[in-house]
């Protein structure tokens, strides 16, 4: 500059989250409570991604009758933490040591009137030979369940963005949860300061995987993310953790000091919800659309770029810092 003085260029919290940031890995958990199943193509649907958390495990009840069961997870039945789904060619497969499964997929039939903790909801059995599989290598009476296809469940509007049209398939909150590699790591750092063994990757079953801003739980400052050219998700509130984390997501194994919760109740604990840990997420969409409809396409290596920021629960001043909670 003319004066002397040196030309400052300001960088925005949007410019900075926003460096290098790219989709690192994309995932379905299309069997509720089952593993995950990695993408390299995610198509979404007005439910998320295609095929994700569309089926759960439900105790028999009086399924003859129209009315099944409470559905089941690994809190109840850990060994469902061995099983493999898969969708394909228009069968649902699933496989683990003393299991295999492919049967067709019914989307709409005879309903069954299932519950999954507060809500009751359409689906449709599929049939005797996967609830005979399932219920020999678990070893109570179960039934395989897919939420019928017209079935109306909306995200609750803290969800979504504030608006009512959000439809979900099985999911707990948002249609989509969103990490980074980074908060990873550093979750890992820190369990292994304690002297504790690290957690491996998938303990969360995220849908959507972020990398490359270098900034560990930078997904808490980001509001809107338009991912590749088309697609814009918006991150409505954290993720609260469960106990099923605490189980290896290949072995159902629980670690024997109690990780990831025991490190994270240290630094990412929020007051009424326990502990927090990635984000949950709705896509942006411009109204309603049919639930089978693909609104769009996601590619591990997208670009993704942060459009709106918010506050985050808490800051922290290093790697291994304290939480500070923002006034």
């Amino acid at each position: 500059m003319g004066n002397g003085q040196e030309s400052v260029q300001v960088v925005s919290l949007r410019e900075i989250l926003s460096s290098g940031l790219h989709v690192a890995g994309l995932y379905r958990t299309s069997l509720k409570g089952a593993q995950m199943e990695s993408l390299q193509v995610a198509r979404l649907t007005p439910r998320g991604i295609e095929h994700d958390r569309l089926f759960m495990l439900v105790s028999a009840g009086d399924w003859k009758n129209g009315t099944a069961g409470e559905f089941v997870n690994q809190l109840v039945l850990p060994q469902m933490g061995l099983i493999k789904p898969q969708i394909k060619d228009g069968k649902f497969f699933a496989s683990a040591p003393g299991l295999a499964i492919a049967v067709p997929i019914q989307k709409e039939g005879d309903v069954i009137v299932a519950t999954m903790r507060d809500n009751t909801m359409d689906t449709v059995d599929q049939g005797d030979d996967a609830a005979k599989a399932f219920s020999q290598f678990l070893g109570v009476p179960l039934r395989l369940v897919r939420i019928r296809e017209g079935h109306s469940r909306l995200a609750k509007p803290k969800y979504g963005a504030g608006h009512d049209y959000y439809q979900l398939g099985l999911q707990d909150g948002g249609q989509l949860t969103v990490g980074s590699v980074e908060s990873r790591r550093n979750l890992n750092q820190r369990i292994i300061a304690r002297g504790h063994v690290s957690v491996p990757d998938g303990i969360f079953r995220n849908n959507i995987m972020i990398a490359g801003n270098g900034i560990p739980h930078g997904e808490d400052s980001m509001q809107l993310l338009q991912i590749g050219n088309d697609v814009v998700v918006y991150l409505s509130r954290e993720s609260a953790r469960c106990n099923i984390t605490t189980r290896h997501p290949l072995t159902a194994q629980r670690h024997p000091r109690g990780e990831p919760l025991s490190t994270m109740n240290g630094y990412r604990k929020m007051e009424g919800r326990g502990v927090i840990f990635d984000q949950n997420a709705i896509q942006s969409l411009d109204g309603e659309f049919p639930v089978d409809a693909i609104v769009g396409e996601i590619c591990v290596g997208d670009r993704v770029v942060v459009l709106e920021t918010k506050t985050p629960p808490f800051l922290y001043t290093g790697p291994l810092s304290e939480p500070i909670v923002p006034k």
